[in-house]
């Protein structure tokens, strides 16, 4: 209700009006200047780069045997290349585990280094004829390591359908082995380790 004439406003009606003038301001002022949204809006955080879809994978093959009466010996060149730390990591200490360990000789056959992409499978042949595919699944970057899902398959003794032997996700120098490949004398084990990323 408006004040009569001559009447006068309180101190506390004052304040109010010039409160009330002075919203009505800062709401019209970024209208003025021609800003959008809110004046105190901040700027939306940039979406993190997308993680490279690539990967370095080293295929190793050996030749596992039993020898009687041996102790049990590792090819020295199974370690070739790989970091002397941590231990654990090391192809020749995880061949002495659980597993790996019903064989007490290790012969080095081959080495082969891939540069992989998703989507695109590469090949090694195995030194009893059928052929080993390898391929990245997924690259996440997990803190501040970059982790590989890698799959394996190998050829059926006949036919071109691959059999999946193994999936597994590893950062860098962590490796994996597949065993129970038939081979004369013993069996073929693959060690499929991550390697370094080129960027």
């Amino acid at each position: 209700m408006s004040a009569a004439r001559g009447s006068r406003v309180s101190p506390v009606s004052r304040r109010k009006v010039l409160s009330q003038i002075g919203l009505a301001s800062a709401l019209v002022i970024p209208a003025l200047l021609g800003f959008s949204g809110s004046v105190f809006a901040a700027d939306p955080a940039p979406s993190p780069s997308p993680v490279p879809q690539t990967a370095n994978v080293e295929v190793m093959i050996l030749h596992a045997t039993n020898v009687a009466g041996k102790p049990t010996q590792i090819d020295p060149k199974v370690d070739e290349g790989k970091p002397a730390t941590p231990v654990e990591n090391l192809p020749s200490h995880k061949l002495k585990g659980p597993g790996l360990n019903s064989y007490n000789n290790y012969l080095f056959k081959d080495r082969k280094k891939l540069q992989l992409a998703k989507g695109t499978p590469q090949h090694v042949l195995l030194p009893n004829g059928r052929t080993l595919e390898v391929s990245v699944v997924n690259v996440v970057q997990d803190r501040n390591e970059r982790r590989v899902t890698v799959a394996a398959s190998i050829s059926p003794p006949s036919g071109d359908r691959y059999m999946k032997l193994i999936e597994f996700t590893a950062g860098v120098h962590q490796s994996v082995f597949v065993g129970g490949i038939a081979f004369p004398t013993g069996s073929l084990v693959v060690a499929l380790t991550v390697e370094p990323f080129s960027t």
